[in-house]
């Protein structure tokens, strides 16, 4: 069968919002337990990190709650 996988960001990592597009990827590192956020675009000082709470996945269920 297929190995079920959690992931809990801390820190900083839990004040990441939503954003289409976003500005920032999660990247899982599934062999060392962790994540990176990385950047996909620039992003200025004073300017928010957004991630796509959804994983890119375009046929990913609707949010449950508006990220706004």
């Amino acid at each position: 069968g297929e190995e079920a996988h959690a992931c809990l960001a801390l820190g900083y990592g839990s004040l990441y919002n939503h954003g289409e597009p976003p500005n920032a990827a999660v990247q899982f590192n599934l062999g060392e337990h962790s994540l990176s956020v990385i950047c996909e675009s620039a992003i200025a000082s004073g300017d928010e990190i957004l991630i796509d709470y959804k994983g890119g996945m375009p046929d990913a269920p609707e949010l449950w709650f508006d990220p706004a």
